[in-house]
């Protein structure tokens, strides 16, 4: 795999971009409609220039554990739908780094990926606390382990929501979120029947190998209104990028992952909800280091570093 340098140009004008500049410019001297509701491509004329802006929908988030409107939220904070997650691609918490301001990931491969809130890490014990619906996970702990690096990577699929906290998060979300918090909110059982299936494929850049992945959902009513039992289950297989010239084999460490989760949601009352979820997720990966010296993307290893991450995670809210 070899990287690729994305080159644009835009010097000069540009005959489109003088006349845009020069519209803008005349609606801002014909009045004060412009300013308050910034026009649309299409055909509706002044109706969608003048179009009601109050219709902006709001973004509820349960950082400070109750529900508040996230422009209402005192603390900094980015939170993603589960809708934007599903149509930009996003497979695991790595690829979050992208998209939200000040996290960072040091990244040794899948389930080795210590998270980096404004810059804050320390090897031990981890600076951001990570919580899966309202459990927290850390990696494996002990006098030599670095559980901050280690962390368990559950599939983004189904997701309500994923929650940013950047800052020290001590009073809610314990010692931990010295940096901040991520919080990863799947969708709940509902009271009706709901299914859904996603499936992609892909391939690595540079001759690397390829990949794909699926995953379901099926949503139950058991007793109306009562109980309701959600299913999701996932596979998936990231492709190798990494040729080993000592050993002679190419488009290592690939990096597989399945498992599932079940989630049953009980309302006894009206005031009252009681959720209980199993999660169990299977990867098995590898260290994916490679040597300058031996070209980009080269190992010159003379063993393989496999790695297999078991996680069972069981939690019960009421």
């Amino acid at each position: 795999m070899k990287n690729r340098d994305d080159k644009t140009s835009g010097h000069g004008s540009h005959p489109r971009l003088e006349a845009a500049v020069l519209g803008g410019l005349a609606a801002l001297c014909a009045g004060g409609a412009w300013a308050q509701t910034p026009p649309t491509s299409g055909s509706a004329g002044t109706e969608t220039a003048t179009a009601d802006v109050s219709q902006v929908e709001e973004v509820v988030v349960t950082a400070l554990k109750r529900d508040t409107k996230l422009q209402d939220t005192p603390i900094a904070i980015s939170a993603i739908s589960g809708e934007t997650i599903a149509k930009s691609g996003v497979q695991n918490i790595g690829d979050f780094a992208k998209s939200v301001p000040s996290l960072t990931f040091v990244d040794s491969g899948p389930t080795s990926r210590q998270i980096v809130i404004r810059g804050i890490q320390a090897a031990g014990e981890p600076t951001v606390g990570l919580y899966y619906d309202e459990t927290p996970v850390t990696g494996s702990v002990g006098a030599s382990s670095n559980a901050g690096g280690n962390t368990p990577e559950l599939a983004l699929f189904d997701v309500e929501r994923v929650e940013v906290l950047r800052g020290p998060q001590g009073t809610l979300y314990g010692s931990g979120s010295m940096g901040g918090t991520l919080r990863v909110i799947y969708n709940k059982p509902v009271y009706r029947y709901e299914a859904n299936v996603d499936a992609s494929v892909t391939t690595t850049d540079g001759a690397g190998g390829p990949g794909f992945g699926v995953s379901a959902m099926a949503n139950m009513p058991v007793i109306a209104d009562k109980l309701a039992v959600r299913v999701v289950l996932n596979d998936s297989t990231q492709g190798g990028w990494i040729d080993n010239t000592f050993l002679g084999r190419n488009n290592l460490y690939a990096a597989t992952s399945h498992g599932g989760r079940v989630l049953i949601g009980f309302q006894p009352l009206d005031n009252l909800t009681i959720d209980g979820s199993a999660f169990l997720q299977r990867t098995k990966a590898a260290s994916t280091s490679w040597s300058a010296k031996a070209g980009p993307y080269d190992s010159t290893a003379q063993a393989l570093l496999p790695r297999e991450d078991d996680l069972d995670l069981y939690s019960l809210t009421a």
